[in-house]
């Protein structure tokens, strides 16, 4: 929900991460109510003849569990609709437990003027050169005593 937030959110009055914090909470408040048919939802299964060599049970294997059940234990898609000046529709997929380790966020953006394409794959242009990891980041944040990445408990209320 933090880079959802983030994406969505309205320019803010200025940089500073209190602004820029407030932002992102308004941002969480105009999602609208989640509708089920907007939603993928799905079920562990038994991974144990998969070429990675890693047994992973199912959730049908687990003691107590009906082998009918059909109780959805991850969920891999939601369409979320924000209602804000730009009414802006994301669809934002979650990957859990699949073929590889994902977060995924497409957004469709109305044509407009200019470069309308922004590649982000720092790590696969700039083979060879050591990119700072996030929890670097977030620790020098914190010896420059600033907020922006941090969640209040009013935003983390909404998410």
């Amino acid at each position: 929900m933090q880079i959802l937030s983030i994406v969505a959110l309205e320019k803010s009055c200025s940089t500073k991460g209190e602004d820029i914090r407030d932002e992102k909470v308004k941002v969480l408040r105009c999602i609208s109510p989640i509708k089920m048919e907007d939603v993928v939802l799905g079920q562990y299964i038994d991974k144990s003849d998969s070429s990675d060599n890693e047994y992973r049970q199912g959730y049908l294997d687990n003691p107590g569990v009906s082998k009918d059940s059909k109780t959805p234990t991850y969920n891999t898609q939601v369409v979320l609709l924000i209602n804000n000046e730009q009414d802006t529709s994301i669809d934002f997929s979650l990957s859990k437990a699949l073929n590889e380790k994902k977060i995924k966020m497409r957004i469709q953006f109305r044509d407009g003027p200019g470069k309308t394409e922004l590649n982000l794959t720092y790590g696969e242009k700039y083979k060879g050169v050591k990119l700072s990891n996030a929890y670097e980041h977030l620790i020098l944040d914190v010896f420059m005593d600033s907020k922006i990445n941090f969640v209040r408990s009013d935003e983390l209320q909404e998410a």
